[in-house]
């Protein structure tokens, strides 16, 4: 499956990547507060979320969402379908963003990312490794 990475390390071509480490210390107290819930509401969700590569299913997607991060690269990835850990939708992430701000509760947005997916571009794909296809112009 080809996927696509934002990311300020420099990779080669044909390089094997891993997840370098948790991401959740660079969330905001809010995004922290939902991704821990987010984690516990899966069996699996805390290895999954803490110990993944997070690569996105849309190019566009992966391109907007690393200009918003002033992420130095693009790239286009190759997952091997035995190391995807899980596909999510990222408008379940958002609405429960957006609830947990309200003050609202939210944990169907949780079950949803676990469950569910609405068809948006938006999609994460979890997983264990990927191969680098090539490096992409922002």
């Amino acid at each position: 499956m080809l996927v696509y990475r934002y990311d300020n390390q420099d990779y080669q071509d044909g390089e094997v990547i891993f997840s370098r480490g948790d991401h959740a210390d660079g969330l905001t107290e809010i995004e922290r507060e939902v991704e821990a819930r987010l984690r516990a509401a899966s069996a699996e969700g805390e290895p999954i979320r803490r110990d993944s590569l997070y690569t996105w299913q849309d190019e566009d997607f992966a391109r907007l969402a690393g200009s918003f991060k002033r992420a130095r690269f693009l790239y286009e990835l190759e997952v091997n379908d035995a190391d995807i850990r899980h596909v999510g939708d990222l408008d379940h992430y958002s609405a429960a963003k957006d609830a947990a701000k309200l003050g609202q509760p939210y944990a169907r947005h949780l079950e949803a990312y676990w469950t569910q997916r609405t068809g948006a571009r938006r999609v994460e794909i979890l997983a264990a490794s990927a191969r680098v296809v090539r490096k992409l112009s922002f």
